[in-house]
């Protein structure tokens, strides 16, 4: 495992500031060598980085549908220029 953010890091940045910590993705072995073939390790059935996607995506809907109930919808905003965009 390499701890990019160093051990824990991800999961003390949530607690200083208040939010959910949904969870951690190891840099594996599995993940470098599936990326690297183009077949992505969360897709191997079974896996246990699918099993950590799956653990993660929960908690989203989760905490989604807790943001959904507490706060007001989210604003919609129009774009009305594409200055400085690329097209």
């Amino acid at each position: 495992k390499y701890y990019i953010f160093g051990k824990d890091g991800v999961k003390n940045l949530s607690e200083d500031f208040d939010i959910a910590f949904l969870g951690e993705i190891h840099i594996i072995k599995i993940l470098r060598e599936s990326g690297d073939v183009g077949r992505p390790g969360v897709l191997q059935e079974g896996s246990e980085l699918t099993k950590i996607f799956n653990e993660i995506t929960k908690k989203i809907i989760i905490n989604l549908t807790e943001r959904n109930k507490n706060l007001p919808p989210t604003e919609i905003l129009k774009i009305k220029t594409m200055a400085g965009c690329s097209s």
